[in-house]
């Protein structure tokens, strides 16, 4: 499991997204989730996930923590992921 150590609080930021149908631009409201001593602790690459949360949402998503520890048990277990190994959008609601 990531304890405290290996796990970044979320950080709540928006980001400004084009739209292409229109060319307008969308301000996203977002979480992005970091590790710290995945690598020393099981060898796993440090990683970054940045999700778009619904503006009236509150608190941070658990999901992507959830995940996080789910890596980690696998990269525990001699499971390395890296780029190009995990290709899917994740929604949360």
């Amino acid at each position: 499991m990531i304890t405290g150590d290996n796990q970044l609080p979320p950080l709540q930021h928006t980001l400004n997204v084009p739209c292409s149908i229109n060319d307008n631009v969308e301000r996203v409201t977002c979480y992005t989730y970091s590790t710290r001593g995945m690598f020393d602790a099981v060898g796993q690459k440090e990683l970054v996930l940045t999700v778009k949360t619904s503006e009236n949402s509150s608190g941070y998503p658990a999901s992507p923590i959830e995940f996080f520890a789910y890596l980690y048990e696998q990269a525990k277990n001699g499971n390395k992921f890296d780029e190009g190994i995990l290709q899917r959008i994740i929604v949360l609601t």
